[in-house]
């Protein structure tokens, strides 16, 4: 194997893959875009056809991207859903690894499940 090979198998190896400790709402990336655009929420929410309070709700991070949106978003400002699925995905790991322990459990059935 050589040298170049093998300095890629070793970096790619979980223990030296640089993970950042920090993610971004999707709905702050949601609000540059609608800005970038030149729309207001409404306008916007109007043209995605999604209620402008469900669209305040994202960009206020208090409401996921659900795939359905998603393909709105795409109608509307030409976005692959794919990146709002990534987006949402990594702020979700993100709200599961960096949150204390004891916050992971989720009451289930009158027990508890671990989501980490």
């Amino acid at each position: 194997m050589d040298k170049k090979s093998e300095w890629h198998r070793t970096m790619n190896t979980p223990a030296n893959r640089w993970t950042p400790h920090w993610a971004t709402h999707p709905g702050q990336h949601l609000l540059e875009c609608i800005e970038a655009h030149g729309l207001s929420v409404e306008e916007f929410a109007r043209s995605a056809e999604v209620p402008a309070a469900t669209i305040d709700a994202i960009i206020a991070g208090r409401r996921p991207i659900t795939h359905a949106i998603a393909l709105r978003f795409e109608q509307s400002l030409g976005i692959m859903p794919e990146l709002w699925f990534v987006l949402q995905a990594r702020w979700q790991r993100h709200q599961v690894t960096f949150q204390a322990p004891a916050e992971r459990l989720t009451a289930v059935d009158g027990r508890h499940q671990c989501h980490a």
